[in-house]
């Protein structure tokens, strides 16, 4: 046995295994066998990326597995008469890899998948020695002395309560399969030499960029094929499934990476083909290379130059595209897009300018192509044998009716390329509208990220921005969150608000610009049409408020209590809310609740609110509220916009405006009575 000071320091399932072993020089041996296999691996090199040739190192080199393009992926094991079923298949199957911008697995998960990971690799050496064999074979010949010894250490130890060995000795009773299982497990290597073998703690942060460096053991081309099949996340084995398709795709991913995304939505029987991703297919309305469950409409674009703009496009950009080339929203936005100039710009602001209006672009263009088909007689031109717009009876028996609903967008598109083959230049008097609102955005995010680092351009989206790499790399630059999210943000200083520049506001206001027809100048900015944006959603919720509120207060206005209609005292102004409208601008201005909770009260005299602010600061405005009870005010709130709390100097200040405010409502209440 081991001296009792170790036995203080140690884990008492390690000190037993050293103990045990001690014991008997065959079991230590068991466990020598398995240490020349480990006593070079450790944290560092468990899980080792080489770059040439590409490959992933598995436990300092016991296990290899190569990529290449031509075998794709390939199992090597330095020691041919060893079997690594147990190992490969837990890096095959159980270890996931993302290609997405993904959160962080969790920690319990990764912990989990750590701790089987070591434990993998230490059976799969355990079975390397033989050492069931050899611990049974121990078993079956031990002698009295080791016997004994054995017995009284582990029923000490309480793993059991009998002398099995020792009567096993003696008169041949048979040990129980639970010491048998005892005494093997005591016997691994992590069980003698405990946490400090291949620690796991070391292990986890390798083994999370593990999970994460897909790209960098794997050859361009594999991993773009990857990406596409897998684009969030795979195993290892996924490859060896996928091994016919990417290698038939193979040439495709070396010669035209970036447009590999849309070779998945292609007919598989066709993926040999070395015109499969030419730019006829996708102008081509009888290419038979296109899988109609994956995308029903075709040609995918009408327009050459939109072709040419997509196969200018980055990989990332495409693949994304594929993933949502269904929706026509998308369709007519990219349209849209390569009507103006995006060479400058990085793939990522395009890529949220066409997200941006992913959901409106096609509502936008039918606004316009309504409108310019009842303006130029679209539907009397001759080139259009196929459709007449719902109302008119021109044809009747020979056209089918369509309308300005959605429901009919495709059915507008082919118009439009069916009237552009005589007149090429109704294509961009079409988009005109909805190419420069997108235009507008693009620059003014082109313009923002001009103010971050391009390594952080991937993580402008929100959604991005909980993947560890997002934090890593605002550390790198010292730049913390907030600051960050900042840049993408449109403030309202007078409302003490913001929201981000990728929130639906402004195409909301687009919507029902591009219905009424309203013009959209050329030099027109995203910030202009933000401010545009601002007004309407607040005459909106002008328009909106009024309409609840006329059943409610029968009244447009009801005489104030001032004495005055704006009140000058101590160098701060207060103005008396006491009509209908004012009090709902108020609501809708400072974002609060004052003309829906309160505006009924304030008509019958049982609240009395107040337009606040310091003669040194107009522009910081408060809103007072105060309950009107026997002739007095008295006060019951007091806020900044959007229902942010005053400050003690404010409070101060109105109290002493209250008290003034009562003295005042007193001596006219006395001065009623006598002149009563």
């Amino acid at each position: 046995m081991l001296p009792s000071e170790d036995q203080e320091k140690m884990h008492p399932h390690q000190w037993t295994a050293q103990s045990l072993l001690n014991i008997a020089p065959a079991l230590m041996q068991v466990f020598q066998d398995q240490w020349a296999y480990l006593q070079d691996i450790n944290a560092e090199n468990m899980l080792q990326i080489c770059h040439s040739p590409q490959h992933i190192s598995i436990a300092n080199g016991l296990f290899v597995i190569e990529f290449d393009e031509e075998v794709l992926i390939r199992l090597n094991k330095p020691n041919k008469e060893l079997s690594f079923e147990k190992i490969s298949q837990f890096i095959l199957q159980h270890i996931l890899f993302f290609t997405g911008h993904q959160v962080a697995q969790h920690p319990t998960t990764v912990k989990t998948n750590v701790q089987l990971l070591r434990q993998t690799l230490i059976e799969q050496i355990f079975e390397w020695v033989d050492a069931e064999n050899r611990i049974e074979q121990f078993l079956y010949t031990i002698s009295q002395q080791d016997a004994h010894a054995i017995d009284h250490l582990l029923m000490q130890q309480n793993y059991y309560d009998q002398a099995y060995l020792t009567k096993f000795v003696e008169i041949g009773q048979t040990i129980p399969l639970e010491v048998e299982l005892n005494l093997k497990h005591l016997c691994l290597a992590n069980s003698v030499q405990g946490e400090q073998l291949i620690s796991v703690q070391a292990l986890i942060p390798h083994y999370e960029k593990f999970c994460f460096s897909a790209q960098w053991f794997m050859p361009k081309a594999i991993y773009d094929l990857v990406r596409c099949f897998y684009p969030e996340q795979f195993h290892l084995v996924d490859l060896l499934n996928k091994k016919t398709d990417f290698s038939l795709l193979m040439q495709h991913a070396q010669e035209k990476p970036h447009m590999l995304p849309f070779a998945k939505l292609m007919h598989r029987g066709y993926w040999q083909y070395q015109n499969l991703l030419d730019k006829k297919q996708f102008l081509d309305a009888k290419s038979v290379y296109w899988d109609e469950s994956l995308l029903a409409r075709r040609p995918v674009f009408y327009q050459t130059k939109t072709v040419n703009w997509l196969f200018k496009q980055s990989f990332e950009l495409n693949l994304w595209i594929s993933q949502s080339i269904q929706s026509p929203n998308l369709r007519v936005a990219i349209t849209a897009l390569s009507l103006v100039d995006c060479s400058y710009v990085h793939p990522h602001v395009i890529l949220m300018t066409l997200k941006y209006f992913h959901n409106i672009a096609a509502r936008l263009l039918l606004a316009d192509c309504h409108a310019l088909a009842i303006q130029q007689h679209w539907f009397l031109q001759a080139e259009n044998t196929q459709y007449r717009l719902n109302g008119h009876t021109e044809h009747l028996e020979q056209k089918m009716v369509i309308s300005s609903s959605m429901l009919y967008i495709e059915e507008w598109l082919a118009l439009l390329h069916i009237l552009s083959q005589k007149n090429p230049k109704i294509i961009k008097q079409s988009y005109l509208k909805l190419s420069r609102a997108m235009q507008a955005y693009m620059i003014f995010l082109h313009q923002t990220v001009q103010n971050i680092p391009s390594e952080l351009y991937e993580f402008i989206e929100p959604s991005a921005q909980q993947h560890d790499d997002f934090f890593k790399t605002l550390k790198q630059y010292q730049i913390s969150v907030s600051d960050f999210r900042q840049h993408f943000k449109h403030y309202i200083p007078h409302q003490n608000r913001s929201m981000s520049i990728f929130d639906s506001y402004v195409a909301d206001y687009l919507l029902e610009h591009f219905s009424q027809q309203k013009v959209l100048n050329k030099n027109m900015t995203w910030q202009g049409l933000f401010q545009h944006a601002y007004e309407w959603h607040q005459q909106l919720e002008f328009d909106v408020a009024l309409s609840h509120l006329k059943y409610k207060v029968n009244i447009e206005e009801w005489e104030r209590l001032s004495p005055e209609a704006v009140i000058y005292f101590e160098e701060w102004y207060f103005e008396e809310l006491h009509q209908l409208q004012r009090v709902i601008q108020e609501s809708v201005d400072y974002k609060h609740c004052l003309a829906h909770v309160y505006a009924e009260r304030m008509s019958v005299y049982e609240y009395v609110a107040f337009h606040v602010y310091a003669e040194q600061n107009p522009e910081q405005c408060l809103t007072l509220g105060c309950l009107y009870q026997n002739g007095q005010l008295q006060f019951d709130q007091l806020k900044y916009p959007s229902n942010r709390a005053a400050d003690e100097a404010c409070l101060n200040k109105v109290y002493a405006f209250i008290a003034e405010f009562n003295l005042t409502l007193r001596k006219k209440a006395a001065d009623a009575r006598i002149f009563a």
